[in-house]
């Protein structure tokens, strides 16, 4: 009978001690949700920073002498381009020219930096100067035209301030730019003159 209330005594215990080594493993792995993530494009992503630093790129209008190891060759519209990185080059007089995206120019994955905007309901991408959208029939993301009303947190080296009719504005790339502030931000709105 000793035996029997021994044995009786240590299965709780043991009980108890199974429960508690369970609950320790569990509960960190129940209480950890992860990054938050929202749809974007064709898979999930991670939700965007509120504020986007300028990625480090070469200035537009640079000229360099040998291309950047892994780049590639791509031809648009008949024209060639090399890419690497988020970054377009020309071949020149002197060396390879750092240039904007070309319109219509497709890729599989956007560079990293680019930043996630929302114009007018739809979704588009900005990375130094040039603007994105997702184009699902062709699984690329698409080099476009500035979309009206965009607002950018920065704008890449080699813009130019310009001032009409009193009015300060930036041009880049063809684009006018006027600074704003946006809930304690400073914004660049891409803007019609």
């Amino acid at each position: 009978m000793v035996n029997r209330k021994k044995n009786e005594t240590r299965q709780p215990r043991l009980f108890l001690a199974a429960a508690l080594i369970a609950g320790l493993i569990a509960v960190p792995a129940l209480s950890w949700a992860g990054p938050k993530v929202i749809l974007v494009g064709p898979r999930l992503r991670p939700k965007p920073a509120k504020v986007v630093v300028a990625p480090r790129a070469p200035r537009h209008r640079t000229v360099i002498k040998v291309l950047p190891n892994g780049h590639k060759r791509v031809v648009v519209k008949g024209v060639p381009y090399y890419y690497h990185r988020g970054v377009f080059y020309r071949p020149g007089a002197s060396g390879y020219v750092v240039v904007d995206a070309p319109l219509g120019f497709r890729i599989g994955s956007l560079p990293s930096g680019a930043s996630e905007l929302w114009v007018g309901g739809d979704t588009y991408y900005y990375h130094n100067g040039n603007y994105f959208r997702w184009n699902p029939a062709r699984k690329a993301y698409v080099v476009v035209s500035a979309p009206q009303g965009a607002a950018v947190a920065y704008l890449p080296d080699g813009y130019a301030r310009v001032n009409i009719d009193g009015d300060l504005y930036y041009k880049y790339n063809g684009v006018y730019y006027r600074q704003e502030e946006i809930r304690g931000n400073t914004v660049y709105v891409v803007t019609e003159i």
